[in-house]
């Protein structure tokens, strides 16, 4: 946490030691979008993790699971691509 909380400090210290307002008005708006977003992302993240290495070990088993998994990765990937994508289109 304290390398993320020095990583944003660095980069609004950067944007407003930059000419001009708009640079530090655009950081603001993707900053605060990053943090929006960041609980919605951070749940399909979780959500990979705690289910995708269950049906990854029963696979190896019986070969059984590995269809399910593909599925289920298949669908988050596309929950996070979607939400990426709107989230760009928002900051666009």
């Amino acid at each position: 946490i304290l390398g993320k909380l020095a990583a944003f400090g660095v980069m609004t210290h950067v944007a407003a030691a930059l000419p001009g307002d708009a640079s530090l008005a655009a950081h603001q708006i993707a900053l605060s979008l990053f943090f929006f977003v960041s609980p919605f992302l951070e749940v399909i993240s979780q959500t990979a993790q705690s289910f995708l290495p269950r049906y990854y070990a029963r696979s190896k088993e019986d070969g059984r699971y590995g269809e399910r998994a593909d599925e289920l990765s298949a669908r988050l990937l596309g929950m996070g691509v979607l939400v990426g994508g709107v989230v760009t289109a928002a900051a666009a």
